[in-house]
């Protein structure tokens, strides 16, 4: 062999070497990124899915609180006024008597007297109703105010999950190893 091919067999073994070099480095780089990556999304995943519980939780004890509140209202409404809740009762009373089917026997025996009832049952039957129903509107107690709590309630756990797909989307777009 030449010196000119010695020479040219070594610088050639020499760039082998140090491209060798290069391509170890940059893997080792590519490997720490992706390790670093990887250990990120999985911080970001459980801090997401740790906020969508506590989010979960603060909606759960909301709507429990909301409830109790409304259980209290509802037993000092009836410790307050106990003749409106007995005429209360009495009015669910009648009116599901007046929902069951009557027999022939009892409309011949009891028709002029059970017409007589029925107007008396529907009148009590209305007064019951505005009575309670102003109570519970005192209360706080009302369609719109069930329907405001539900509509909290369906916020937060609509942040939740939002907050939580997120999270797992991110986690989905970021590179494995």
């Amino acid at each position: 062999m030449s010196d000119a091919a010695s020479a040219a067999a070594a610088s050639a073994s020499e760039t082998l070497s140090a491209a060798r070099e290069k391509v170890a480095g940059a893997y080792e780089v590519a490997a720490d990124k992706t390790g670093v990556a990887l250990e990120t999304a999985r911080e970001r995943t459980a801090a997401a899915a740790e906020a969508a519980r506590e989010k979960a939780n603060a909606a759960y004890a909301s709507a429990r609180q909301t409830a109790s509140s409304a259980r209290h209202r509802t037993s000092d409404g009836i410790d307050e006024s106990p003749i409106a809740a007995v005429i209360g009762g009495i009015a669910i009373g009648v009116l599901i008597g007046a929902l069951l089917p009557r027999s022939q026997r009892e409309t011949e025996a009891l028709g002029p007297i059970g017409d007589k009832l029925a107007g008396i049952a529907k009148g009590a039957i209305s007064a019951a109703r505005e009575a309670g129903q102003g109570t519970l509107d005192e209360m706080g107690i009302n369609k719109d105010g069930a329907r405001q709590q539900v509509d909290k309630l369906l916020d937060t756990a609509s942040k939740a999950a939002s907050s939580a797909g997120t999270a797992a989307a991110e986690a989905i777009r970021q590179p494995q190893s």
